[in-house]
């Protein structure tokens, strides 16, 4: 049950075979059952064609000095004119819907974008590898006319990162208010008083503040 279009299971054999017509992640519930009783076990399946992509980046993680594997870790990306060949005028998106993440298998990953600057031609954006450790492999996809409408679901309802983080504040505020929106399922936005926006933070935009009563941030 859950099949993408296109395929379909031997039930003899427990074969899967044909050729998917869409791309995605699929969850395909299988259901065995002989002479000695049933089992229903679920399965995760990605279908990928990276052909439709106009332009790729591969990324790798063996900087990585670290002794242990890292899960669910957010990992920020940085792509702008340093990078030979790279525009985002390649996107078939003016806000960069039609990027995507996957690993060598066609996993995809979920992230969220911080930054997609046209005029200064810099793409900021948080991915959530699954499993991050030296050997760690992932490629970007973008220049999809296809997927270019909207942005994935992951993007922007706080999927991109794991319910450990009860909070994440990018430190810009929403366009015509005061709210700093937090990127996790949680919601839990902030309201800045008066701060002042700056682009040299740690990690992406920083907010300046001088303290009560005047400049702080309340949740």
């Amino acid at each position: 049950v859950g099949l993408a279009a296109g395929l379909s299971i031997n039930s003899t054999t427990g074969e899967i075979s044909g050729s998917p017509v869409q791309e995605g992640s699929y969850q395909v519930t299988l259901i065995i059952e002989n002479e000695l009783g049933k089992d229903t076990q679920t399965l995760e399946m990605s279908i990928f064609n990276p052909s439709v992509f106009a332009k790729q980046m591969e990324f790798n993680c063996t900087n990585y000095s670290g002794t242990s594997t890292l899960y669910d870790f957010p990992m920020l990306i940085e792509m702008n004119g340093s990078i030979t060949g790279f525009n985002l005028r390649q996107f078939a998106s003016n806000s960069g819907n039609d990027l995507r993440f996957f690993d060598p298998s066609g996993k995809e990953y979920a992230y969220e974008i911080e930054t997609f600057d046209l005029a200064g031609n810099e793409l900021i954006a948080w991915v959530q590898v699954p499993e991050f450790n030296n050997q760690t492999i992932f490629t970007a996809y973008w220049g999809n006319p296809a997927i270019a409408e909207f942005p994935p679901d992951y993007s922007i309802n706080g999927h991109a990162w794991n319910k450990d983080y009860f909070g994440v504040w990018h430190m810009r505020p929403t366009p015509g208010s005061t709210i700093l929106s937090d990127s996790t399922s949680y919601r839990n936005h902030l309201t800045d008083q008066n701060g002042l926006s700056r682009k040299s933070g740690l990690a992406g935009n920083a907010r300046q503040l001088f303290g009560e009563p005047d400049n702080y941030l309340s949740a």
